[in-house]
């Protein structure tokens, strides 16, 4: 059984500016979970600046594995991989 996955998008000031809102309600309606919801496999919310302020908008799932430069296109893929992904490198 695969571990339930925390997802969070950065709500930071630098985030906020470059997207975080758009992908924010893009992992909702991908997931169906408003922030602050959980299932029985992910929950999803807002957190706190996480630090990477040049890389944003950043998306953290689980402990460990962040999303930089999120884009809407392929952040809800990544949450469902739940690896980290950094744009231009695949």
């Amino acid at each position: 059984m695969d571990e339930k996955k925390d997802v969070f998008v950065c709500s930071g000031r630098s985030c906020k500016a470059f997207g975080a809102e758009r992908i924010m309600k893009t992992l909702s309606k991908e997931t169906g979970l408003q922030p602050g919801d959980e299932n029985d496999t992910m929950s999803l919310d807002y957190c706190g600046c996480l630090g990477y302020c040049q890389n944003s908008p950043n998306v953290l799932i689980g402990d460990d594995h962040y999303v930089f430069d999120a884009e809407e296109e392929s952040v809800a893929a990544q949450v469902k991989m739940g690896g980290t992904f950094h744009p231009g490198t695949e």
